[in-house]
């Protein structure tokens, strides 16, 4: 084995690639009340309210929902279990100290557990559905497949999570060119910017080296990445991703990154 695939061994993490298909209808029925998808009716379980947005008041999209227990392979704490992820496409937030965005965790989601709470209706698009000519903020249902893989990190992560010896190795000019082409032809998920359980987030713009525990300063490691899918009619700006992170020792704090091209 070469110095190249010793490495990429050593480094590589399974993930979950989210594979997604239309929805029959808007997953409202029983049958996918702990379904992973994205949009249609999302997971609550009684005394809930709809999430809104802690800046301008309004109510968040509903993005998606994943059962990460459907994901072992990926070693999350047991605190996982159905997570969904709703967001404020009027404020547009960025990353984690800014409101707008919302995520719940539900370890013990079943269907006779699940209500359903209908969106308020939207007065007023928000700034992107204005900007493409949208009417309102509503994501198309559709149900998610996990395909698993090997994942690996990118350059300018390995290089700051890579031990000394590693990021020697890294120094050699011809090796770090065939990086890439390496990964691609083991995986062919290089660019991999869709949705993705566990691995390494997939950075459109670079790896934020601040990217730590606030409890324990350890570097945390991705959660889930939600990218945009045409088919589920969302874009977060130009074809971007969000990034929740989490430290396995504290997995109660979750960061939110967002990144587009």
């Amino acid at each position: 084995m070469n110095k190249l695939d010793q490495l990429l061994q050593k480094y590589a993490r399974p993930a979950y690639q989210a594979v997604l298909s239309l929805a029959p209808s808007d997953g409202s029925t029983e049958e996918f009340s702990t379904a992973s998808k994205f949009g249609g009716a999302p997971y609550f379980e009684e005394g809930e309210n709809w999430p809104v947005c802690g800046k301008c008041g309004k109510q968040e999209t509903f993005i998606c929902q994943l059962d990460l227990r459907s994901c072992p392979a990926v070693h999350l704490p047991d605190y996982f279990g159905l997570l969904s992820f709703f967001y404020c496409f009027d404020c547009f937030p960025w990353d984690a100290p800014q409101p707008g965005w919302t995520v719940r965790n539900y370890r013990d989601a079943q269907p006779r557990k699940a209500m359903t709470l209908p969106p308020l209706p939207i007065k007023e698009p928000g700034f992107l559905k204005k900007l493409f000519g949208g009417q309102h903020e509503k994501v198309k249902c559709c149900l998610v497949k996990f395909e698993l893989f090997d994942c690996y990190p990118q350059l300018d992560e390995l290089d700051e999570i890579g031990d000394e010896d590693d990021k020697k190795l890294l120094a050699d000019v011809e090796l770090n060119d065939s990086y890439y082409e390496r990964i691609d032809e083991l995986t062919g998920k290089s660019d991999n910017f869709g949705t993705l359980v566990g691995g390494y987030s997939q950075w459109i713009q670079s790896f934020p080296p601040d990217l730590k525990c606030k409890h324990c300063n350890k570097w945390m490691r991705q959660l889930v990445q939600i990218g945009s899918h045409r088919e589920a009619d969302i874009m977060f700006g130009d074809a971007g991703s969000i990034y929740l992170s989490i430290c396995d020792d504290h997995p109660q704090d979750i960061t939110m990154m967002l990144q587009c091209f």
